[in-house]
């Protein structure tokens, strides 16, 4: 069951933008600053995660038809 890509990717940034912004707030940085920050960061985090996703899509939809190829062909034996 492959993941919904940009709804993960999304929930992560999200979440990525507020940690960033909150590190930044709490070591002293300028409000501006962190939401520039963590706008950058989040956009970064979307990207990486956008991929990662993919990957893992791929790697369980290679596993599930490789293991649907095997049985067909234990079937036909």
């Amino acid at each position: 069951m492959p993941f919904e890509i940009r709804q993960v990717a999304v929930r992560i940034a999200v979440l990525m933008f507020f940690i960033i912004a909150f590190l930044g707030f709490s070591k002293g940085v300028a409000p501006i600053e962190c939401c520039k920050r963590a706008i950058i960061g989040s956009i970064i985090i979307y990207l990486v995660t956008v991929y990662a996703v993919k990957a893992v899509n791929f790697i369980i939809l290679s596993a599930v038809q490789s293991k649907q190829s095997s049985k067909k062909v234990n079937d036909a034996v």
